[in-house]
Order: structure tokens, then C-alpha cells, then sequence
């Protein structure tokens, strides 16, 4: 069997893909929705780890049939010299508007949605969260408004892609390994609110790139 890493976009079905591989392949080590975890219960920040470090990393846990990360995108031309790659990026205003409903029904924000997007940590990382995450990546500079680039260097990094809109999955790219998690997700319930959010903006004045960068991979289906 070829390792996997599978890289967790919120927001994206990441939590039943990471149940998934538990059940199929094992535990990959102590870890926290498939973030491996030191003796602390801190995940490991591949993210910021340089190339060497990164490379340590991965011969150190070489064992594991499977790898997960979700705080930031690592170096996936180091992960790729190691482990099959594979991903799922869900249409964006989807994605944001079931980032900001999680919070909200955890009780993390009461805010309005169009305060909450602008007074979140990062700028713009909800509402274009793809295209920030490919930019935060230390190991290429991509010009911020260049959405050609950041889809080129996404099918470049990754061995497979998958697509989800309307609870539907489309495969641009790879052997499926995922097609077993994603035929088995039942992420379709019904949010019941203790109190209903205020959705006070057209999402189709946010996410513009992201949805750029979206339906140009859609299109490759």
C-alpha cells in the first residue's frame, strides 16, 4: 500500500476522511483529528518547519500508512519525495458559510457574518481561504492576485484532488484513494440553532478568487 498524506482544508469533510483512515488503515501515532500531537497535546507545526526538519519528520513516522495536517499547508514537494498526496477543497462560499455556522452553534462568535469576516485573525483566511493557504506556504511566493498560479501550483503538489459541491465529490485528479471516506460521508444534517445567525451579506461578494480557483479545477472533471 502507498502512504498517504492527506491534507485537512476546514470545513471540507476532513473529519470524516480522517475517521476513515483510522478504520481503514490505522492509528498513525498520538494525534488529535489526525494531527499527530507531542507529549504535550500540541500538534507538530509542519507547517513551519523548514525543509530538513520536515524531511526528519517524515522518515521518523515513515511507518505510519497515513499522515494528516490541518493548521497550514507544509512543503508538499518534500511530503511528495515521501507519501501519495491527497486533498478535498470544497466550494468556497460553502465552505465559509459552514465555517461560520460551526462557530457560531459551538458558541466560538455571535458576530453577524459580514463582521465576522472582516474581524477574524488572519485577513481574508475564511473568505479566501484556498488562495491564502497556497500564499502562506514558505516554499513559493505566488502573486496575490494571480488565481492561474495557485491553481497550477495545486495540481502540481497534489497527487489527488477532489472537489465537494452540493454534497457532491468530483475527482479532478488521481487514483481515488478517498473515493471510500468521501461514498461514505453522512455530513448532510440538518444545523439546528439555539439561536439563528444573521447572514447579512451575499457570499458572492466574498470568496471572488477562491471561486475563481474553484470552478476553474471544476472545470478539469
Amino acid at each position: 500500500m502507498e502512504k498517504i498524506y492527506y491534507h485537512h482544508f476546514h470545513k471540507c469533510a476532513g473529519s470524516s476522511i480522517v475517521s476513515w483512515l483510522t478504520r481503514e488503515y490505522g492509528v498513525p501515532g498520538v494525534n488529535s483529528n489526525g494531527n499527530l500531537i507531542d507529549k504535550f497535546g500540541v500538534a507538530y507545526p509542519l507547517h513551519l518547519y523548514s525543509d530538513s526538519e520536515l524531511n526528519s519528520f517524515l522518515l521518523e513516522y515513515s511507518e505510519a500508512n497515513w499522515l494528516a495536517y490541518e493548521w497550514g499547508l507544509p512543503s508538499l514537494g518534500i511530503i511528495n519525495q515521501h507519501r501519495y498526496t491527497a486533498t478535498v477543497i470544497r466550494e468556497p462560499r460553502e465552505r465559509l458559510l459552514s465555517n461560520y455556522i460551526y462557530d457560531y452553534t459551538n458558541g466560538s462568535t455571535r458576530l453577524k457574518l459580514s463582521e465576522y469576516i472582516r474581524n477574524v485573525s488572519i485577513p481574508f483566511w475564511y473568505h479566501e481561504f484556498y488562495h491564502c493557504e497556497v500564499l502562506r506556504n514558505r516554499e513559493k511566493q505566488l502573486p496575490s492576485n494571480d488565481v492561474s498560479q495557485v491553481k497550477q501550483y495545486l495540481l502540481d503538489s497534489f497527487d489527488e484532488i477532489w472537489l465537494l459541491k452540493e454534497n457532491k465529490f468530483f475527482l479532478v485528479r488521481g487514483e481515488g484513494v478517498l473515493k471510500g471516506a468521501l461514498s461514505n460521508n453522512k455530513n448532510k444534517r440538518r444545523v439546528r440553532f439555539y439561536k439563528k445567525p444573521s447572514i447579512d451579506v451575499k457570499l458572492d461578494d466574498y470568496c471572488v478568487k477562491d471561486t475563481q480557483l474553484f470552478e476553474s479545477l471544476l472545470s478539469l472533471c
